[in-house]
């Protein structure tokens, strides 16, 4: 552990933390897919924090974060080929504010994730070129090995946009040294791929036209029909309303509602295709300070008499 520490101390260079509480240089893990999606978009999507009171609480009342970990061997875990995208610190703070946050504080045997959260009210963070210095892929080859097309699209992705905007894109051949960031062990994509096939390695096309990048189902349909009532009530056309949701918002007590809104949310706030409707949901959540705010206005707009009360 002592030596990885070392490593990783001789790998950042200093250890200064910028006013906004990040470190010079962060990292933001994610699954080989998701990095595609990032790439081509030139976006960091962010999560909502809104689906849970306490979590924007702990988000300083700001809509959305940005994981990121102050060193590359943070306990993120996740499953499959990953990509660890190594991020300007001091960009990042100087556009952003920055907190660290224990997930997992006061658990027993809990990750460390050394996490850093970046705190904003957007929905994605752009250009993401402008914040990467380096993208590292944990692509671990072993004998015979099938790699799904759309990752090794990703890798591909990476290079030309690293060419495009100077900034390296390194492959590793084992988990070990990804964990790391092996500086000896570091290869090209061309030596990487030759590696890979090599070993009897191949491609293979997988069929996810019924998931979205982080392989859950596509939207809720139901966050989907909350988003399409706010947008109805302002612009007073109640007459679209779905007569099921209406029921619903009209029915249920203050606080179920309030938790159905956080739970829509919560299920659908990873996915991108749902990344509209969440951001609408959060911008009246914001300006009515809270979902139960946001779920008392829907019921007074909608009860036969309704009550004073605007979210335009």
């Amino acid at each position: 552990m002592k030596l990885l520490l070392e490593n990783w101390r001789r790998y950042l260079n200093e250890e200064s933390v910028v006013s906004e509480g990040l470190t010079d240089v962060v990292f933001h893990k994610t699954k080989v897919k998701n990095a595609g999606k990032i790439l081509n978009s030139d976006k960091f999507m962010t999560s909502a924090a809104f689906a849970d009171d306490k979590d924007l609480e702990d988000n300083k009342k700001k809509l959305y974060y940005f994981s990121t970990m102050r060193s590359p061997q943070g306990q993120y875990f996740t499953m499959g080929h990953t990509v660890t995208f190594q991020l300007d610190g001091r960009v990042l703070g100087q556009n952003f504010k920055a907190a660290p946050v224990d997930y997992f504080k006061g658990q027993d045997n809990a990750p460390d994730e050394m996490e850093d959260r970046i705190l904003t009210d957007k929905p994605f963070i752009s250009p993401a070129s402008k914040y990467i210095s380096a993208i590292h892929f944990g692509m671990p080859i072993r004998e015979d090995d099938m790699l799904e097309e759309a990752d090794l699209n990703a890798a591909k992705e990476a290079v030309q946009m690293g060419a495009k905007n100077g900034f390296p894109v390194y492959f590793y051949l084992t988990e070990k040294d990804y964990e790391i960031l092996n500086k000896t062990k570091r290869l090209d994509f061309e030596k990487w791929y030759k590696a890979f096939k090599d070993a009897g390695g191949d491609s293979v096309d997988m069929d996810d036209d019924d998931f979205d990048q982080d392989g859950d189902l596509n939207m809720d349909q139901d966050l989907q029909k909350l988003a399409q009532t706010i947008k109805a009530i302002q612009s007073g056309n109640l007459e679209s309303i779905d007569s099921e949701i209406k029921a619903r918002i009209l029915n249920m007590p203050l606080k179920e509602l309030t938790k159905y809104i956080q739970l829509k949310v919560e299920l659908a706030k990873a996915s991108p295709s749902a990344r509209e409707d969440i951001t609408l949901i959060g911008s009246g959540i914001k300006k009515l300070k809270g979902a139960s705010g946001l779920a008392q206005w829907m019921k007074n707009s909608l009860s036969p008499e309704p009550q004073q009360a605007a979210a335009e």
